[in-house]
């Protein structure tokens, strides 16, 4: 596993760098909120975090933020079908992608409905 230590802050796109993770109460700490960058990856290091994700810079459709290991529900243009994907890495696009298609192509018709994931099987 590696791991990038960065300062919370806009890069060249003007996205936002920052993660969340699992305490051992099982509730996200996230970087900015609840704990600063550096004790962050600091907690990580002990075990006191763990299934860290890394925030997409995409939102769903009610605003709320999305990260690496969420699984969306997805409603078609039409409201008459939905699907779910998972939110991933994708190491060879250099990108997040949610099933086989970029996240940007389902971010904003799509709610979050599993903020839990198991990251020792991701990419």
């Amino acid at each position: 596993v590696f791991f990038f230590f960065l300062k919370e802050e806009k890069n060249m796109q003007n996205r936002i760098v920052k993660f969340r993770g699992l305490n051992k109460n099982g509730t996200w700490e996230y970087t900015g909120n609840t704990l600063f960058m550096d004790d962050f990856w600091r907690l990580v290091a002990t075990g006191e975090i763990t299934n860290v994700c890394q925030f997409t810079g995409l939102t769903d459709a009610d605003g709320t933020g999305i990260f690496d290991g969420d699984s969306l529900k997805v409603t078609a243009l039409l409201g008459v079908e939905s699907f779910v994907v998972k939110v991933e890495w994708d190491n060879e696009l250099a990108r997040f992608v949610a099933g086989n298609s970029p996240l940007s192509a389902y971010a904003r018709q799509s709610k979050i409905i599993n903020e839990s994931p198991d990251l020792s099987t991701s990419k």
